[in-house]
Parts: C-alpha cells; sequence; structure tokens
C-alpha cells in the first residue's frame, strides 16, 4: 500500500489522516502534498495512527515539515502515532526531538525504551 493522505478542514485549522506507507517511495509526494497545504491554514494536526511504515526518509521529510510550518508561524502537532512510526522514532532518536504528546497502551508500553511523551494513564509507566 502506497501512501494516502485525507485532508479535513475547518476553519483554518486542517487535520492531515494518512495511512500505509511514508517511505522513500512515497515521501516526495507527501512533501508536495503538505506543504501545499501551508497558505491556507494556520494549524496542522497530522495523525499517523494508520501509517503501517516509516522510514529515514520519511521520517527526515516529518522534522523538516516541522520545523518549516514553525518557521511561518504555524502551529503542528502530530497525533495518533502508531506502534511502526513510534519504533522508527524510537530507533532514530527523535522522540523527544518531535516534542509530542504520546499515547500508548497499557499492553505496548514494554515494547519502548523512551518514556518521554507518553501520557500516564492513572499509573506509573516504568
Amino acid at each position: 500500500m502506497n501512501l494516502a493522505i485525507e485532508i479535513e478542514e475547518f476553519d483554518k485549522n486542517c487535520t492531515v489522516n494518512l495511512s500505509g506507507k511514508l517511505n522513500i517511495y512515497s515521501v516526495k509526494e507527501f512533501y508536495e502534498s503538505v506543504t501545499s497545504l501551508l497558505p491556507s491554514y494556520n494549524n496542522f494536526q497530522f495523525n499517523f495512527s494508520k501509517v503501517e511504515e516509516l522510514d529515514a526518509s520519511g521520517a527526515q521529510a516529518l522534522l523538516y515539515i516541522k520545523k518549516h510550518f514553525k518557521s511561518k508561524n504555524r502551529k503542528i502537532q502530530f497525533t495518533g502515532h502508531s506502534i511502526s512510526v513510534l519504533k522508527t522514532m524510537e530507533v532514530l532518536g527523535l522522540v523527544a526531538i518531535f516534542g509530542d504528546k504520546i499515547h500508548i497502551s497499557k499492553e505496548n508500553v514494554g515494547m519502548f525504551q523512551f518514556s518521554y511523551g507518553m501520557k500516564k494513564l492513572g499509573h506509573t509507566i516504568r
């Protein structure tokens, strides 16, 4: 499955729902699609809950987009991190660099070494 990009609009807010693979083969399309949205919205939320694969190229594009959007005074938030997205972010040491809240179910917490950004669910995570 290639990358699918679905846009939800509300006023000056934009939610970008991604599904499939954000990798070297889809990163150009992703970059062009989301940067074209920049002039039209003030707030962006990227939902990664249906992303099946994130490679280093995709992670690099996300870093650039986050930095670029912030430089244009846009609010940008990454949400719904899938397990595959979190695994790539952990391996590349990007969890704290992205700086987003991360919600992981109790049964999946043990899969990861990082604790930055994890929502505490009324109990100690580690």
